[in-house]
């Protein structure tokens, strides 16, 4: 932490004021709550571009300065995955932070990539106040254009900057203008842009936009979405041919027939629409991802075509997920109950200049991958609700946690809210509250996949920094309750929005038509959640001090019986002071889940303890650890997975633990002589599925590892305390589907030490993964064979359905005979893209992949595929 001095006697006090709550114990994990100092990102960081189809070619949505001429340009810079040597999510961070990722790291790019804006010289379309996006035609097979394309030994991208010019008070013209970026060296470490060459400058439609900032383009070249400002108002057209009027500040611009229009040719661009009318209409319903079920709030509530949503609005390139900023907290609200005070040695700004109070903090999630429902996110992608700025004048401690005889009461936040260049780290995109993410295009380099043990999972980016972020329990159809311990979002008829007081959100997303999920959790006592990502496994926690304090979902009457369905229970427990007998879960039916020391108890609906599991693993006061139940058989059968492995299963003569209609508590117990919880908790799950091993384990934030010759001895330990029955098992589970290797013992490799300390990429010599063995017993994918059937596959089946929708459906898992998997369209979501244009280099992707440098086909591209999935011989 360099400058944060750990001696407090200098402290100078800002703000002041008293809590509603004894502050809680410090958190396992000391999560480091500000992320930059002297204008340099302490950890990895892909900053916020809109790039070219393939990931590589960006610019900033803002004007930048450029260091050397000192005036404004539209800078374009370039991605270089192949520098970055080893996961880019890693524990060594300091040896790669910042945007190491860059062909120019922690620097402005260069006067060669960029292109004057505005003046005189006027080489783009538009003016200094506009933001501006990119478009890349190669995103539309019908367009003609491949990028990048050889140019001698180079490779070039012919793109197109889309920009606005201030007509008005409110109202801005449209303008594209194509570019020509040439990069030398292409695909290499050393790659690196030599000249950017603008056309003419092509003017779209005008709009009574007050802004036109954030513009974001799907790879078609058709959909546009952008931040407008409430300040105008501007007329669309309904389905039915309504002219209707909106002030919203979300909004996307799409032709009444987009598949007539050419891709990046903003004449298209007629008609703008309200981001919430986007499930209702016609045109693009059946054709984006992200509009193809009816947007729900964070409360589950449908929301209505006319709804305010939202700012600073981004979209991904297929036009399947958006998200958006929702809140803000003033830290030096006098309603704020947290003392703060500046970090010494760094200064001391004014609060007024300390922080930019508006609702730009909290990001969500909607879409496809969510089936419409709005969901705030966790982790560092939401690091602190406080909006305090870059500069480490404007860092404050937060006084968080109670004294424990250390410094960890207090905490540093800062980075969260910036406009200024000048006080950003160096490579910034201008404005903290952008967002990007390269998805899943730099897979194909081994250290660019996502480590996170994870179905779907992307590396993304705010302004502030990178983190991997895992989708698979938004998109999972199963999903009941979702706690990741984050606030309830409420969104209001004239746009603002702001915290549920006394709850904590469910960010499950199952449709109403399967499951009347709860609205979120309550806060019972003096429960708290926390307003930067500490406190939890992830992110943020929920604190139980002992004291009436708890959780509760209120459980509704179900569209289905409930004992048809298997259910699974989790929780994350940080527990402190447990002595006797403690509630985890205490269910409607009046059944319950208890904690005594170094033993899980089953208490039936008489309140009889009718099970008792011994904890194997040690387990101690102020360590992370995880508790899932898996229900089957009418509720009969449990099966107990502590730290993600099975220990312990069991038959009772009935139902137990049941969601019938009434309140699920967490921490409380019906039984008033039962002493509540103390300690933290996260990420309470409930699902309405049967996990398999793999699945289980990953709810614990691990991954399966069989252990071989050579594995450490700490794991060998581990893995003899576990049922030998669970081993032969899992072996047993191998050995049915086309696994390569088996062991005797197998473990839940997980860390929770740290963020990621346990991962996919940091397996332990002598231990193997076999993840993809049990999810995908039918493969692997081999390029000459086609595509398996996975029709059958129960944990494909958690997310596609025979009425999802995109990729989501069955026909994504069917075996499509005398197609092989190299020329089949269909994409898992962690696969990169298929085609590869422009000069491949020699051994780009590894010692002979491939052997020669080589030209990808102009029109047909290269099948990254022939260098990815091998080949079966007969």
């Amino acid at each position: 932490m360099s400058k944060l001095t750990k001696t407090l006697g200098i402290l100078v006090a800002i703000a002041t004021s008293t809590p509603n709550w004894a502050n809680p114990e410090p958190p396992s994990i000391d999560r480091q709550m500000y992320l930059a100092e002297d204008r340099q990102y302490l950890n990895p960081t892909i900053p916020t571009l809109q790039t070219s189809a393939d990931g590589r070619v960006g610019i900033g949505h803002r004007v930048e300065p450029n260091s050397v001429t000192g005036r404004g340009q539209i800078s374009f810079r370039l991605m270089v995955p192949e520098k970055i040597d080893r996961p880019f999510v890693t524990d060594e961070r300091d040896s790669r932070r910042g945007s190491f990722i860059l062909s120019m790291p922690n620097a402005t790019a260069s006067t060669a990539a960029g292109l004057i804006p505005s003046g005189p010289r006027q080489e783009v379309g538009g003016n200094n106040f506009s933001h501006a996006g990119l478009c890349d035609a190669s995103g539309d097979p019908n367009s003609g254009v491949t990028n990048p394309r050889a140019c001698g030994a180079d490779d070039c991208y012919d793109l197109v900057v889309v920009r606005a010019e201030r007509s008005g008070n409110n109202s801005h013209q449209i303008f594209g203008t194509p570019v020509t970026v040439r990069v030398e060296r292409p695909k290499t470490p050393n790659a690196r842009i030599t000249d950017v060459t603008a056309g003419t400058p092509v003017a779209g439609s005008t709009f009574s936009f007050a802004q036109f900032f954030e513009p974001v383009i799907t790879n078609d070249g058709r959909l546009m979405s952008l931040r407008v400002g409430q300040q105008g108002s501007f007329s669309w057209r309904d389905n039915s041919g309504n002219s209707r009027s909106s002030s919203s500040d979300n909004v996307y611009l799409v032709n009444d027939n987009p598949a007539s229009q050419q891709a990046c040719d903003v004449r298209q661009w007629d008609q703008a629409r309200p981001l919430a009318h986007a499930p209702f209409d016609n045109t693009i319903n059946n054709r984006y991802g992200f509009a193809m079920q009816p947007f729900r709030d964070p409360q589950n509530n449908e929301i209505s075509e006319d709804q305010l949503i939202g700012s600073y609005p981004w979209i991904d390139k297929d036009g399947d997920n958006i998200t958006f900023t929702t809140v803000g907290t003033s830290l030096f609200s006098r309603r704020s109950p947290f003392e703060s005070r500046c970090v010494p040695g760094e200064g001391c700004a004014p609060n007024s200049q300390s922080e930019e109070v508006s609702l730009i903090n909290g990001r969500v999630m909607m879409g496809l991958w969510t089936q419409g429902k709005m969901v705030l996110l966790d982790g560092m992608v939401n690091h602190s609700d406080f909006p305090l700025a870059h500069n480490e004048a404007a860092h404050r401690l937060v006084r968080l946690y109670e004294d424990g005889g250390s410094d960890e009461e207090w905490t540093r936040v800062g980075d969260v809210r910036s406009r200024s260049f000048a006080n950003m780290p160096l490579s910034n995109s201008g404005n903290s509250s952008f967002f990007d993410s390269n998805e899943h295009r730099f897979n194909y380099l081994r250290n660019m996949k996502p480590v996170t043990p994870a179905d779907v999972s992307w590396l993304v980016s705010t302004g502030r920094n990178t983190t991997e972020v895992s989708f698979d329990d938004y998109v999972n159809v199963h999903s009941f309750i979702n706690a990741n311990m984050a606030q309830t979002i409420t969104l209001n008829r004239n746009g603002s929005r702001g915290a549920r007081a006394g709850t904590v959100q469910n960010a499950a997303t199952a449709t109403p038509d399967r499951w009347a999920i709860p609205a979120f959790g309550t806060i019972l006592g003096d429960g708290r959640f926390e307003p930067v990502a500490r406190g939890g496994v992830e992110g943020k926690g929920y604190w139980l001090s002992g004291n009436n304090s708890g959780l509760s979902f209120d459980i509704r009457t179900q569209p289905q019986p409930v004992l048809n369905s298997p259910w699974y229970y989790s929780i994350f427990l940080d527990k402190r002071d447990n002595s006797g007998v403690r509630p985890l879960f205490s269910f409607p039916d009046g059944s319950e889940i208890r904690l005594s020391n170094n033993e899980l108890l089953f208490v039936n609906t008489a309140n009889n303890t009718v099970r008792r599991v011994t904890i194997p693993q040690a387990f101690r006061s102020s360590d992370w650890a995880h508790f899932g139940f898996q229900l089957s058989n009418r509720n009969r059968t449990i099966t107990t997975y502590i730290n993600g492995y099975s220990v312990d299963a069991f038959d009772h003569s009935s139902p137990l633990f049941v969601l019938s209609q009434g309140a699920l508590l967490v921490g409380q117990s019906q039984d008033a002589s039962i002493p509540e919880l103390r300690g933290w908790i996260d990420d309470v799950k409930v699902f309405a599925e049967l996990v398999n091993y793999e699945l289980a384990c990953n709810h614990a934030n691990g991954t399966l590892a069989g252990i071989g010759s050579g594995a450490p001895q700490s794991w060998r330990n581990i893995a003899t305390q576990l049922p030998a029955g669970v081993h032969s098992e899992i072996t047993r589970q191998l050995n049915s589907g086309n696994a390569e290797r088996t062991a005797t013992q197998y473990v839940c490799y997980h860390d929770y030490s740290d963020d990621l300390a346990a991962n996919l990429a940091n397996i332990p010599n002598g231990m193997f993964s076999i993840r993809e063995d049990i999810n995908f017993p039918e493969g692997p994918l081999v390029s000459n064979r086609p595509r398996p059937d996975s029709s059958s596959n129960t944990f494909c089946l958690g997310c596609h359905t025979r009425n999802g929708n995109d990729g989501l459906s069955l026909d994504a898992l069917t075996e499509r005979p005398g197609i092989n998997a190299l020329m089949d369209p269909r994409r898992q979501p962690l696969q990169p893209d298929p085609l590869v244009f422009g000069h491949i280099p020699a051994n780009w992707l590894g010692e002979g992949l491939p052997e020669r440098a080589m030209i990808a086909d102009p029109r047909e591209g290269f099948r990254i595929d022939q260098l990815l999935l091998d080949a079966i011989s007969n």
